[in-house]
């Protein structure tokens, strides 16, 4: 995908954030709102992000599922002090392929 650039927005609690225009960026006011004493001895960087993996290792916010299974099935798992929630987990995982968090 080198010379391909994609834009995601990001979405949080509720919040639609998209990302900033190169031309929207002001690097003298944020140099300012970081304390630079002369903000023009810094030094202006792109940072290119990879939104898709910083969202799976930073915004991991878990939600509750409901499952049917056998009633005999709950009672082996039960007794065997199986985590129903973390064998799903990784079922699902090795389903959809592993992620590296």
């Amino acid at each position: 995908m080198h010379g391909e650039y994609k834009s995601w927005d990001a979405k949080q609690d509720g919040k639609t954030t998209s990302p900033s225009t190169i031309e929207s960026i002001d690097p003298l006011a944020y140099s300012k709102e970081l304390g630079a004493e002369d903000p023009h001895d810094g030094i202006v960087n792109l940072v290119s992000v990879d939104a898709e993996d910083y969202a799976k290792k930073h915004f991991n916010k878990s939600v509750r599922k409901n499952l049917t299974i056998p009633e005999w099935l709950n009672e082996k798992a039960l007794a065997q002090g199986i985590n129903f929630s973390q064998v799903l987990q990784e079922a699902l995982l090795e389903k959809v392929g592993r992620i590296n968090l």
